[in-house]
């Protein structure tokens, strides 16, 4: 049987779906000054293994790269739930002096980028991660 567009039923959720529309994501700013998603890597369900990846200008609001979907999705005449994401790379500034920034991918299978980062930084990124619900306690 064929799965119709937009079809929750049949497929299982990952662990990304909530990041389909507009998040703002809190920090604790004891560690971080801000958080946002700066790309999305995403499949439409039933449009095989190719995927589209949207990247935010680094420069632009913490929403930007909802606004870049939203268009995305629009042009294309696709439903935000017809979307699979596959990753989404946050940056992370942290609260240090000088300020620094690090980034990290998550992937609906749950696997990260966190693990190359070091020390405090590693810590950080991956308490926000569970902060955020993108990883298993």
């Amino acid at each position: 049987m064929e799965r119709a567009w937009g079809d929750d039923v049949s497929r299982d959720r990952n662990r990304l779906d909530h990041l389909r529309h507009p998040r703002v994501l809190s920090v604790d700013p004891q560690f971080a000054a801000s958080a946002r998603i700066c790309a999305l890597r995403f499949r439409l369900w039933g449009g095989g293994p190719r995927s589209i990846t949207l990247a935010a200008d680094a420069t632009q609001g913490p929403l930007d790269i909802y606004d870049m979907l939203r268009s995305w999705c629009n042009q294309a005449h696709v439903f935000p739930e017809c979307l699979d994401l596959r990753s989404v790379t946050i940056a992370i500034r942290l609260a240090s002096v000088p300020p620094a920034e690090i980034t990290c991918t998550i992937n609906a299978d749950g696997s990260h980028t966190a693990s190359m980062l070091r020390g405090f930084e590693r810590r950080v990124c991956l308490a926000l991660l569970m902060q955020w619900g993108m990883l298993d306690d």
